[in-house]
């Protein structure tokens, strides 16, 4: 009788985890990209991580240094080693970091796996993080379990090296909570491109204009406005850039929306509509909410903008505005809905 042996097969994996740990977030982005001890990794004790310098390495950190753009680090586990590079960093808030060469048993990852970490405030004063490890992976039969337990052990090990680390607990009887306002997750039609935005959003709207009209195809986009950097987008894009209200030629001046300078992006593989940037501007970005999950309530603008523009009346009594608030560089005039 021929004797069975597990078939390991190559496969895409996402591991994403988003929780909460009961401390105050003070400091916490610093120890996060602290290069010889980042947060959520324990450095001493049992399964203890040791990190260091490649071999060659152009700088020579200082026990406090911080991660930074370009910079590689050994960590060097039980079973082997890993080397990882920074290859995005928004200060204070996510750093984003990838695997360029592994000699490392278990379990095996090949070609170039990114892990992202983000954090945020929740109304309790607490951290809330999202972490998401993206890669090649060659498993076994414990394949599945890890990507059922992947949440709780993070979630495990920050905070125990949050409690080694001295940070002190908030007095929270349930620490199930959420954050302040939930992140937004979409992905576009093929499921190439993935949009992951933190915080509350500035403005939910309904834009009439003729731009989102005839880039979506449609009577108008629903606009989702965030800060540039609580915003993450993965997957490659195609820009189209236009000012395409009056003929304008020139770059706006910072914060001037008025002028109708755009920066939209779509898939390269669908071409499903992503975003219109607005960070030359305006340091936010316009999110295509089509393609966000908003939950059970669903998309609920609060306003209408470029109204003046429809080609359909929309009777919903939220305001609706000729073109833009006065905030963000227009008239702020509001007209009738029909």
């Amino acid at each position: 009788m021929a004797s069975s042996s597990t078939v390991k097969s190559l496969s895409r994996q996402k591991f994403e985890a988003t929780f909460v740990v009961p401390f105050q977030r003070e400091n916490v982005f610093d120890e996060l990209v602290s290069y010889f001890r980042p947060l959520g990794v324990p450095t001493d004790g049992p399964g203890a991580v040791r990190f260091g310098v490649p071999d060659g390495a152009p700088y020579t950190p200082a026990e406090d240094s911080k991660f930074e753009m370009g910079w590689r680090r050994v960590a060097l586990f039980e079973d082997g080693y890993v080397v990882n590079e920074c290859v995005e960093l928004v200060p204070g808030w996510m750093v984003k970091w990838r695997q360029v060469d592994s000699q490392k048993s278990g379990m095996q990852l090949v070609g170039e796996p990114e892990i992202c970490m983000k954090l945020a405030d929740t109304s309790e004063g607490a951290t809330w993080c999202w972490i998401r490890m993206d890669s090649w992976g060659i498993f076994g039969e414990g394949g599945e379990k890890l990507r059922r337990t992947f949440k709780e052990m993070r979630q495990k090990a920050w905070t125990e090296d949050m409690t080694r680390r001295g940070y002190l607990p908030l007095e929270i009887q349930n620490y199930a909570y959420e954050p302040v306002f939930p992140p937004l997750t979409g992905v576009c039609y093929c499921g190439e491109v993935q949009v992951v935005a933190l915080g509350e959003p500035q403005i939910l709207a309904i834009c009439h204009c003729h731009a989102c009209r005839s880039w979506m195809g449609g009577i108008g986009q629903a606009v989702v406005l965030y800060p540039t950097d609580f915003v993450m987008i993965t997957g490659e894009l195609v820009t189209t850039t236009g000012l395409y209200r009056g003929g304008y030629q020139v770059k706006p001046a910072p914060g001037d929306f008025a002028k109708g300078y755009s920066n939209r992006k779509s898939c390269a593989q669908c071409y499903a509509c992503v975003v219109n940037d607005h960070t030359d501007a305006a340091d936010s970005v316009d999110l295509c909410g089509g393609l966000l999950d908003f939950g059970p309530g669903g998309f609920q603008p609060t306003i209408h903008l470029n109204y003046g523009s429809r080609i359909y009346n929309m009777v919903d009594g939220l305001p609706k505005f000729k073109d833009i608030p006065s905030s963000f560089g227009g008239s702020g005039e509001v007209i009738p809905e029909v």
